[in-house]
């Protein structure tokens, strides 16, 4: 099941009017439709939870991957505002949020107040903290009221069909719980619910430790959020790295670089499960004992988790992102990250690639995107 196919619904999309992203500058053709950039959203949040099957266990709530979904599926709804669709088509510039529009839905769903609150925060909070937010919508703003005229009826009543089938994507194909009930109430009464729940949320939050486990599920909840949304706008998937699956795929991918055999301390390495230090001298083959670490530590855990190989200096880390294909890691599937990491990958496609100007850099841009996904 693609994002595609995920996103068509049952039914004609009763929005198919409305869109998430304009046409790219100079193009005669229409802007993606919020169907269709909805369902490339929830299709890189479940690229995450085969990754992180078992992340919701780590905070309060066990269904974590569903209360995301659920505010992926809301989290663009606000667009349907004229003012915005009116921005898409090349006109003036918005002057309110999209996002705290899409709480009017979020305050209709008939969930506890705390299922309400996470699923408000990771709608409110993919572009913008929450300081920014409630400064500008507080409690009797009129800047509530003045967005929610922004919806049209029309648009208003499509919702509840749209997402009943008529065009929204079914989660349910993607592995995610159906959408809980909704109610009938007002929009301008349905966004101060979702804003109330959400601040008593973020009330609580300030009450408990930082690494309470609501507050780390608040805070996957607006990670999780943030990274599908980059990752589905910029239309990149999280790659594999084959070789660093299992202990006896990486050797055989990287049989060229292990001629010699495993030193002591890389055999040891390699059957380790849980933390480790390792202190030996340079020369002494530390990065194939890391990488062999590396392929048992994802060989016996759940999913696939993303391996993070930090180093102290920039030119280490350089260096590094070139070395690693070595191993059987394919290049698109190694993201170098640092302040300027998308420079250095510039310069390294051009002169040791010999890529073209125009190649390397849309592949630097690129490689810095997916740093998102």
């Amino acid at each position: 099941m693609t994002a595609e196919s995920a996103g068509r619904g049952k039914h004609a999309d009763v929005l198919h009017h409305v869109w998430a992203k304009s046409a790219e500058a100079g193009s005669e053709l229409a802007g993606e439709l919020l169907a269709a950039h909805t369902g490339q959203v929830l299709g890189r949040l479940r690229g995450w939870q085969a990754r992180y099957p078992e992340l919701g266990r780590h905070g309060a709530r066990s269904d974590l991957f569903d209360l995301a979904a659920w505010a992926v599926l809301l989290h663009d709804l606000g667009k349907c505002a004229l003012g915005f669709q009116a921005m898409l088509r090349r006109g003036p510039r918005f002057e309110f949020r999209h996002e705290v529009l899409s709480l009017v839905p979020v305050g209709r769903l008939d969930v506890d107040e705390e299922t309400m609150g996470l699923i408000a925060a990771g709608v409110a909070t993919h572009h913008k903290d929450a300081p920014v937010i409630f400064e500008k919508y507080s409690f009797m703003s009129s800047a509530r009221a003045e967005l929610c005229a922004e919806l049209s009826d029309a648009d208003d009543a499509a919702w509840d069909a749209w997402l009943g089938g008529a065009g929204a994507p079914e989660i349910e194909k993607l592995g995610f719980s159906a959408l809980p009930p909704r109610r009938v109430v007002p929009r301008l009464e349905a966004l101060g619910l979702a804003m109330r729940a959400w601040k008593l949320l973020m009330d609580r939050l300030e009450e408990e430790q930082a690494t309470s486990p609501l507050n780390l599920t608040a805070r996957a909840m607006r990670g999780l959020v943030i990274l599908a949304d980059h990752a589905g706008s910029a239309h990149t998937k999280l790659t594999r790295a084959p070789s660093l699956e299992s202990v006896a795929a990486f050797e055989q991918a990287s049989a060229a670089r292990l001629e010699r055999g495993l030193e002591p301390h890389q055999r040891a390495m390699r059957e380790v499960d849980g933390h480790a230090i390792l202190v030996a001298p340079t020369g002494s083959g530390k990065t194939e004992a890391a990488m062999l670490w590396a392929a048992r530590q994802r060989e016996t855990s759940a999913g696939q988790p993303v391996v993070f190989y930090v180093l102290p200096y920039r030119a280490s880390l350089n260096a590094m992102r070139a070395r690693i294909p070595d191993y059987g890691v394919a290049q698109d599937a190694v993201v170098l990250q640092h302040s300027t990491s998308t420079a250095a990958l510039y310069a390294y496609l051009q002169h040791e690639k010999r890529y073209t100007r125009e190649t390397a850099e849309r592949e630097a841009k690129r490689d810095a995107r997916s740093v998102s996904s």
